[in-house]
């Protein structure tokens, strides 16, 4: 095969590069047409545990690979892809590939003082609606190893979790808003 030279070396990488563009959107798609919407059975399940961790890891996998092409998805429960088990990914700041995971997150503690903000859900777009959460929270989870934790957040990110475990106990509120409009 000759060598590209020139113009003809330019027009190669800009066909190529144009074709990587088409196959990650067609990828986007289908990751997140696996999200269920709006009124999907799974989202009023109440989720069962992972019994042991080779359990988590496709769970996982999937949450990541479907929260990482979202455009600005921060959080994603295993239920809104089908999976009712307990398992929860957070993507704080909306962007980039850095996901966390909580397996069995449990919110033990949470301050007396509350906020209200405006939120969103993937599985209900285009529905934002203030919902009142507490400010802060102490969580008590596995991490995707397995590994017991136990951390206090606030702000924003304890606003995210407090979202995610509602749908593990098959709560939406932005879809009772949803609903309500119905």
């Amino acid at each position: 095969m000759p060598t590209l030279k020139g113009k003809a070396k330019a027009k190669n990488r800009k066909r190529k590069s144009a074709d990587r563009r088409k196959k990650f959107e067609k990828y986007k798609k289908r990751m997140i047409a696996e999200i269920r919407l709006f009124d999907a059975p799974v989202l009023k399940e109440e989720c069962l545990n992972i019994e042991y961790e080779a359990q988590s890891r496709p769970i996982i996998g999937d949450l990541g690979r479907i929260l990482a092409v979202t455009d600005n998805g921060v959080g994603l429960a295993a239920p809104q892809i089908g999976r009712p088990k307990r398992i929860i990914a957070l993507r704080p700041d909306g962007m980039g590939t850095d996901i966390y995971f909580m397996i069995h997150p449990e919110i033990v503690a949470h301050s007396e003082e509350t906020r209200v903000g405006s939120e969103g859900c993937l599985s209900y777009p285009g529905i934002v609606t203030p919902i009142k959460r507490f400010k802060e929270i102490t969580v008590e989870y596995l991490d995707r190893e397995f590994n017991q934790q136990r951390k206090s957040f606030s702000d924003f990110i304890a606003v995210v979790i407090q979202h995610e475990v509602d749908h593990l106990d098959g709560i939406c509120l932005v879809g009772d808003v949803w609903r309500e409009k119905q």
